[in-house]
């Protein structure tokens, strides 16, 4: 019969998919370089939730590690980074129906020509861009979230400030849309 002591050191159990100790050093490094702006990435797109701001942070570098098993992390890992919890905040928001809505919330979502203010509004634009055709969601994202005006939209696509407005607004109508079954009954849109 085999008895453990008191005095015998603790056995880990092997850790399942643990990267090798030379790249350690690594992970860490690009740990220390991007969780600030990863961080604040997630922030602004989790409508404040501090609670799911630490889950995706956390699942992110988890998968972060399972992905560069046996490899070194990308050269510009924080790209990769915020892909990543982009995607896993959009599964999140299309796993969970928000709440009826005050009309007046979903009028500010829509319809302002500025960045979102409440993290009300931000989780309820999440909710809807994880519904909307990509080139629709990330227009908004930038626009909305990012706080990018039109002008740096165009310059950065290539287009005329104008197009951009005018893709924009499609957009807009576009969440709308998604968003105008989460009223709640009775309310007055403005």
């Amino acid at each position: 019969m085999n008895v453990m002591r008191l005095t015998d050191p603790p056995t880990a159990a092997p850790r399942r998919n643990a990267p090798p100790a030379a790249a350690e050093p690594a992970l860490i490094e690009v740990y220390r370089e991007t969780v600030r702006p990863l961080h604040r990435f997630i922030a602004l797109r989790s409508g404040g939730s501090r609670q799911l701001i630490e889950d995706i942070l956390q699942e992110v570098y988890l998968r972060a590690i399972e992905v560069w098993h046996g490899g070194r992390p990308p050269r510009d890992p924080l790209p990769w980074l915020k892909t990543l919890a982009r995607n896993l905040l959009i599964n999140c928001y299309r796993r969970h129906r928000p709440r009826l809505v005050e009309p007046s919330l979903l009028s500010e979502v829509v319809n302002s020509e500025q960045s979102a203010a409440t993290p009300r509004a931000v989780a309820l634009i999440h909710w809807g861009l994880a519904r909307l055709p990509d080139r629709h969601a990330r227009l908004i994202e930038e626009f909305h979230l990012e706080g990018r005006s039109a002008r740096e939209i165009a310059t950065a696509k290539g287009i005329s400030e104008r197009a951009v407005e005018g893709r924009l607004h499609r957009a807009r109508k576009a969440l709308k849309k998604r968003l105008e079954p989460l009223v709640e009954p009775g309310g007055e849109e403005s």
